[in-house]
């Protein structure tokens, strides 16, 4: 018993005297650490060293500043902090039974924290110890090269020249692109709205009506509309049965068409026509029951009459019928009337089939 005794107390004191023979060391992996920083923001970095109780006494841990190119020759030892702490300064030392920390509080950090770096330096009469704190600034978004920024301007440029470009062919084509939608999906405006006749044919059928407008209204504009696109048209004189009010026939078959299709000549000037035409613009203008298609076979500026309803009627409502130039079905007078016709599924026809001269 007393052997062992005696053993336990060598061995205590063999390691205690172990522990005072134990070199200060700062704690860490390596001789430096990186701290990244913002400029202008505020840190702190802590120091931490290892020290036995019994060297607290005689062991020093500060801070300090020092030049990058010697990190031996120390300029500057930090002054301790203050309670209003307007620059960057040391903190109080801070010891446990192994341990002793101190604190380097950074205030408002500037290019020279980034360009000198800070030491926290350990001295004590066993040997001393220090750690290289170096300030690095936090990576940034990489700003946008000039050949980057040239091509993306360059680029956007070029989007934008398409998207008008793009934007004025649609304006420029828009009955094609319009026409071409309605035969792939097969829209048909006509279904349920309770109408019997696509358009009402208005045009002057006295005899005293020149030959050639009235021989185009009848002969060529009801033929192709009806036979070659398959829309139903009402003309009074074909489709009315005589003996009924002539004025209540004509409203009844407004109220029953689509459109009221006008095919304005000099002539035109009869009671019927001119009934029919400002009945049809009363219910297109203030009514809003029927939208009117101006065929012009002859220019509105060379009318011998002006209405002055007609004047407010919409370029994009009047077709203008010029001559050899629009006989061909595939012609922009044909397009423009289908255009502005009731959408409905139309029979197909040969786009080069070529109306006879008037």
């Amino acid at each position: 018993m007393n052997n062992r005794i005696a053993r336990l107390k060598r061995q205590r004191r063999t390691s205690k005297g172990h522990r005072e023979n134990i070199r200060p060391r700062i704690l860490g992996i390596g001789n430096a650490t990186i701290v990244e920083v913002e400029i202008g923001q505020n840190y702190s970095i802590k120091c931490e060293a290892s020290i036995t109780k019994s060297d607290q006494t005689i062991a020093h841990l500060y801070w300090v500043r020092t030049n990058r190119s010697n990190i031996n020759n120390l300029d500057d030892i930090l002054d301790p902090c203050t309670s209003t702490m307007s620059k960057t300064c040391a903190g109080k030392t801070e010891s446990t039974n192994s341990t002793q920390s101190t604190e380097l509080y950074l205030i408002n950090i500037s290019d020279d924290d980034i360009n000198y770096p800070y030491i926290c330096k350990l001295d004590s009469i066993k040997g001393g110890d220090m750690r290289l704190f170096e300030l690095k600034l936090k990576d940034k978004s990489q700003d946008i090269s000039k050949k980057v920024f040239t091509t993306s301007i360059i680029a956007s440029i070029i989007c934008s020249i398409l998207i008008v470009f793009l934007i004025c062919l649609c304006i420029m084509f828009r009955i094609q692109i319009v026409l071409l939608y309605r035969s792939l999906t097969g829209v048909d405006e006509t279904i349920g709205d309770g109408k019997e006749y696509d358009a009402y044919l208005s045009f002057e059928s006295s005899s005293s009506c020149e030959a050639d407008e009235r021989h185009f209204a009848f002969q060529t504009l009801a033929p192709i509309l009806e036979n070659s696109f398959g829309y139903k048209l009402c003309i009074f004189e074909r489709d009315v049965v005589p003996g009924g009010a002539q004025v209540d026939d004509m409203n009844s078959f407004l109220e029953k068409s689509r459109r009221l299709m006008i095919v304005l000549s000099n002539d035109f000037t009869s009671c019927k026509a001119m009934y029919e035409l400002e009945s049809g613009l009363h219910k297109a203008m203030v009514e809003r029951k029927i939208k009117v298609i101006l065929i012009e076979s002859t220019p509105l500026s060379e009318q011998s009459f002006q209405l002055e309803s007609l004047q407010l009627l919409k370029m994009k409502n009047r077709v203008k019928w010029k001559g050899d130039k629009s006989r061909p079905l595939n012609s922009q007078f044909w397009k423009k009337i289908q255009y502005l016709m009731p959408a409905k599924p139309i029979k197909s026809s040969s786009s080069f089939f070529t109306l006879k001269a008037i």
